[in-house]
């Protein structure tokens, strides 16, 4: 898996769903799967299955890893 990398390094590509670490809004025991809005120039987390998302405060991210092969 990929390490963290910082937004002050880099930003995810527009919408592109990624592993975020939402700090400190969230609890720092979890990690999301969250995308950055490049136009509002925010980071999105899903919360729910419902469609509710809020803004994050994000200070990293990673790329998400690949799904596991089918059989």
């Amino acid at each position: 898996m990929s390490e963290w990398i910082s937004v002050e390094d880099e930003l995810p590509p527009h919408y592109e769903n990624v592993l975020i670490y939402p700090y400190p809004e969230f609890s720092d025991e979890y990690r999301f799967v969250g995308e950055y809005d490049l136009v509002r120039k925010k980071f999105i987390v899903w919360v729910g299955s419902d469609g509710v998302h809020s803004e994050a405060h994000v200070t990293h991210w990673m790329p998400l890893p690949k799904p596991p092969p089918t059989q």
